[in-house]
């Protein structure tokens, strides 16, 4: 007897409807890492902005966010080989 938790959130339940979407998987995660990047830079940013920056190395966090962001967005932006 399966119990009605088991039936809601089977494996056969989450795929039976997935979704469709017009973007490729690939773009999409980069499209979410480069949001995540620059969230990520706001906040450390808002962060290390307290004390001044005053330590030299709180200015890795600052510089490293937005160089990832913009290689996650030209390979967004990359065509696809092929």
């Amino acid at each position: 007897m399966k119990s009605l938790i088991t039936e809601r959130f089977s494996y056969q339940w989450l795929t039976k409807n997935p979704l469709k979407i017009s973007i490729p998987k690939t773009q999409l995660i980069l499209f979410y890492l480069s949001i995540n990047y620059l969230i990520v830079f706001l906040d450390v940013f808002i962060a290390h902005a307290l004390n001044r920056f005053f330590p030299s190395y709180e200015w890795i966090p600052i510089i490293f966010p937005p160089i990832a962001t913009l290689s996650a967005i030209l390979l967004l932006m990359r065509p696809k080989p092929g």
